[in-house]
């Protein structure tokens, strides 16, 4: 039985690679440094150099479900009830105590933990009931006194046990969501997505540009981080939407936010409305082509690919000059999987080819790396989206 002094684990929402991508990518931006990690599909264990600040975490992470700290480590499968009664991890100093328990790993049966830990309780005369709150409701849950989430992970015939610390609070992320003034489904990215992409961009402060800004949700996140940020569009209504959303969220936040800017300006006259070597970062979801009713064929997918192509272009070369020397850049890039399943893309090397821009494939710390671009699909999208991350230099 061991029992590690700073490891924690980070258990994944429905896309583990990008919600990997984010936490290496969040580490990195704030140089904390990692030890050692084990890493299966859906949760990583870390050990961590240094402190964490878990109010930061819960609430500036959105592709982490939930994280905490590992109590102690055990390969003796057979002892885990032995070994748990030495410890006090899972005992609270209150009369009624809640508690929920979550396995992950191959070949894990969280019920064979429901009755360890029922006889743990039972033994300790710790009255105690297993109830487990809906995702939405874990971050609620783990505010009351008389509320533990146990974790079990098995990692390489090893298992971990540990209690949550935090989770992303789905409900707010749902209000920042539904209650703006203005919402379009067509146009926007989730909150989720917004979050994520601004935390891929591995800068924590200076001025974030959007110059597809729409109704403005990547912006509204990265003013939650406390970037001063900067949305250009060529539609007029939109900017004007996307101004009420920003005023909107500042309203709702006791914290002080930084202000903003939206400027209506075509992608191509960008230059003339910012000042060059401005910008620290840029993150957004572009202009992605015509809405599909249906599946395009070969033809009609390239068509729509090589106007895009000549409008993102357009994009990258005024963005390279926009950007700061060192500056770095995440552009999500559309693919379209026709009838007979052909993959269809703007070619990146085309789009890079007059900038200082290069293509960053994979990002690491201590033998924890991360491939780019990323796929991601929504059950609802017709589009894939593959996260490209660029760095200027």
């Amino acid at each position: 039985m061991k029992f590690p002094p700073s490891l924690y684990f980070f258990i994944f929402g429905r896309n583990p690679q990008l919600s990997r991508a984010e936490l290496l990518s969040y580490l990195l931006s704030r140089s904390i440094s990692i030890k050692s990690h084990q890493a299966e599909k859906d949760f990583l264990l870390i050990e961590v150099l240094g402190s964490l600040n878990f109010l930061e975490l819960t609430t500036n992470l959105a592709g982490t479900v939930k994280f905490g700290k590992i109590y102690f480590i055990t390969e003796e499968s057979n002892k885990i009830l032995d070994s748990l009664r030495q410890l006090n991890f899972y005992i609270e100093d209150t009369k009624n105590l809640t508690y929920s328990i979550s396995a992950y790993g191959n070949n894990i049966m969280e019920s064979h933990y429901h009755e360890v830990f029922k006889q743990l309780y039972k033994e300790s005369k710790q009255k105690a009931s297993l109830k487990k709150p809906t995702p939405s409701g874990l971050s609620n849950a783990l505010k009351k006194h008389n509320f533990i989430d146990l974790v079990v992970c098995k990692s390489q015939n090893q298992f971990f046990f540990g209690r949550t610390i935090g989770a992303y609070d789905i409900k707010q992320n749902k209000l920042r969501y539904e209650k703006r003034p203005y919402v379009d489904e067509s146009i926007g990215s989730s909150i989720r997505i917004s979050r994520i992409l601004v935390n891929l961009s591995q800068k924590v402060k200076g001025k974030l540009l959007d110059p597809f800004c729409g109704i403005g949700t990547i912006l509204q996140e990265a003013l939650l981080l406390s970037f001063d940020v900067l949305g250009t569009d060529l539609n007029s209504q939109r900017v004007q939407q996307c101004k009420e959303n920003l005023t909107w969220i500042k309203q709702q936040t006791p914290k002080y936010l930084p202000d903003f800017d939206i400027i209506q300006a075509d992608v191509k006259d960008i230059l003339f409305k910012i000042p060059p070597l401005s910008v620290d970062t840029v993150v957004t979801e572009p202009e992605l082509g015509p809405l599909l009713k249906n599946i395009p064929n070969s033809r009609e997918a390239q068509i729509i690919m090589d106007s895009l192509e000549r409008l993102y272009c357009i994009a990258f070369y005024n963005l390279d000059r926009l950007l700061k020397p060192s500056g770095t850049m995440i552009f999500v890039i559309p693919e379209i999987i026709t009838t007979n399943n052909k993959k269809i893309r703007p070619s990146v090397h085309t789009l890079i080819a007059d900038t200082q821009l290069r293509i960053i494939s994979e990002i690491s710390c201590e033998e924890l790396t991360v491939f780019f671009p990323i796929f991601y699909k929504e059950k609802w999208h017709k589009l894939g989206r593959w996260i490209y991350l660029f760095h200027k230099g």
